[in-house]
């Protein structure tokens, strides 16, 4: 987290400090953060699943760092509805071997916002600090760590996460 920051300050790209020739620095680059492992901010809808006897059969729960909301689905119960299963058929292309439990179905909470890796707060605030706005020129490109960058739409979510914040910030290089 703070490598990022770090690289940031010394570029002279907080809003309104100078470029290294004295002169006012370019307008601040729109920045689009791609969080850690299970930084990112899962939610699990479990609809009359039977993979794992004695858990709840339907509800949702969520899956992220430092998660301290109450859920009906004990941490076993999360891990094993949560362990994504394995075709061995070498046929079949390596992502399309792997599958949730039956019953079970995981989506990105808020993803391309900050609310969906809250663990970089203190990263938000300091770029807020430097003029940056939340959820317009910080943009997070969450995605499910039980996958490959291949698998789950991540590329093609994130091409779109980065051309749209591209636009959205007047065309300026993410």
């Amino acid at each position: 987290m703070h490598g990022v920051l770090a690289a940031l300050v010394p570029l002279g790209l907080a809003a309104g400090q100078p470029g290294p020739s004295g002169s006012p620095a370019r307008e601040k680059p729109p920045v689009v953060l791609f969080p850690a492992f299970h930084f990112t901010k899962l939610r699990a809808t479990v609809r009359d699943q039977t993979t794992a006897p004695g858990c709840p059969r339907s509800g949702t729960f969520q899956d992220w760092f430092r998660n301290d909301r109450p859920s009906r689905f004990s941490q076993v119960c999360r891990d094993r509805l949560l362990t994504l299963r394995y075709r061995d058929d070498p046929s079949l292309p390596m992502p399309e071997r792997f599958a949730e439990q039956p019953g079970v179905t995981v989506e990105i909470m808020e993803y391309g916002r900050t609310g969906s890796a809250p663990y970089y707060e203190a990263l938000y605030r300091r770029l807020e600090t430097a003029g940056y706005v939340r959820d317009r020129d910080i943009r997070v490109a969450g995605y499910d760590a039980r996958l490959t960058p291949d698998m789950g739409g991540f590329f093609e979510r994130t091409r779109r996460l980065i051309e749209d914040t591209y636009r959205d910030n007047g065309e300026r290089p993410v």
